[in-house]
């Protein structure tokens, strides 16, 4: 797939000019209100103007924001929408892999704008890619992390992904940063949470891995429980021919201690082994107050020169 270009790169957009902002609810419906209005606050002070899919309005379903055609037709109508700009998620949780097979991916294509989030989002990003070529944005959610006073570089990266082609970082600006193996490799790029991909395998909506830079993240899951997920990739096939891989944040209750994280990296760098690939950890991404925007489905480049020389490339069209 190394050579296959997407077919839908979403016009970029800037903060400094005002937007029309759609918000969806694909996954969960919100445990605080107030995130999102706060969120919704941050937005409208930016000068964008905000328009609210009906999902938002439920609320009454014990873990999903609304029925699944409620879902389907607010991601359906905030695409077909020729005055929304972007389509912003307001938060992840559980239930959007329930739409993936309902959902009619020419339709956004034709349509095509950004769409933004991630956790859960991870899978709509997934099968947006592999049914339509769709880029996306992985990253920050009105309902989770967007609003005043909000981690300056989360701000930055955030309105950065969307408005500008390329984004490097490396270690002088990002010492968590660490080399687990060495390596350079271009690829395609495929990011996300690692429960998410790792439970699309053997669908349709599971990306093609060769010859791509993988970035995976998640939060709430033992070590056990990751180790499983790794195990996976590996055993079905999927990750064979894997360009590199990049780790974002694991974070959660069950990961928190030191010896724990320490596990964990272990298990990146063996994985990392098996496959014959560079590795990357400590990428801010993820689960966490600070945090990138990525392009899913452009591009990323990645130098591993050594423990402590590490940079990344991200494009969201190719180089």
């Amino acid at each position: 797939m190394g050579d296959v270009a997407p077919t839908a790169i979403p016009r970029p957009v800037h903060n400094s000019t005002p937007l029309t902002i759609g918000v969806i609810a694909p996954a969960s419906q919100m445990r605080d209100v107030s995130k999102l209005e706060a969120g919704i606050a941050y937005l409208q002070q930016q000068a964008h103007r905000v328009v609210l899919g009906d999902a938002l309005r439920v609320g009454t379903h014990p873990y999903l924001a609304a029925p699944d055609n409620l879902r389907i037709q607010d991601i359906h109508s905030m695409f077909c929408n020729p005055e929304i700009d972007v389509v912003w998620c307001s938060r992840g949780g559980y239930g959007t892999p329930r739409l993936l097979s309902q959902l009619d991916y020419a339709l956004l294509a034709q349509h095509n704008k950004p769409l933004v989030g991630f956790s859960d989002i991870t899978a709509l990003q997934c099968a947006m890619f592999t049914q339509a070529n769709m880029v996306s944005f992985s990253g920050a959610m009105v309902g989770v992390d967007i609003r005043a006073g909000m981690n300056v570089e989360t701000e930055t990266w955030m309105w950065d992904a969307l408005a500008h082609d390329t984004i490097t970082l490396d270690q002088n600006s990002h010492p968590t940063l660490t080399t687990l193996r060495e390596g350079t490799f271009a690829g395609r790029l495929i990011c996300g949470n690692l429960c998410m991909i790792a439970s699309l395998i053997g669908s349709p909506y599971m990306p093609d891995l060769e010859g791509t830079v993988l970035i995976v993240e998640d939060i709430g899951e033992p070590v056990y429980k990751i180790d499983r997920y790794l195990r996976q990739l590996e055993i079905s096939g999927v990750a064979s021919n894997l360009g590199a891989i990049v780790f974002g944040t694991f974070n959660g209750k069950n990961i928190e201690p030191e010896s724990e994280q320490h596990a964990l990296q272990e298990l990146a760098r063996e994985f990392a082994n098996n496959a014959g690939i560079p590795c990357v950890w400590g990428l801010p991404y993820g689960h966490t107050a600070h945090k990138l925007t990525l392009p899913f489905g452009g591009y990323a480049r990645l130098q591993a020169h050594s423990q402590h020389d590490v940079s990344l490339t991200f494009r969201t069209s190719a180089p």
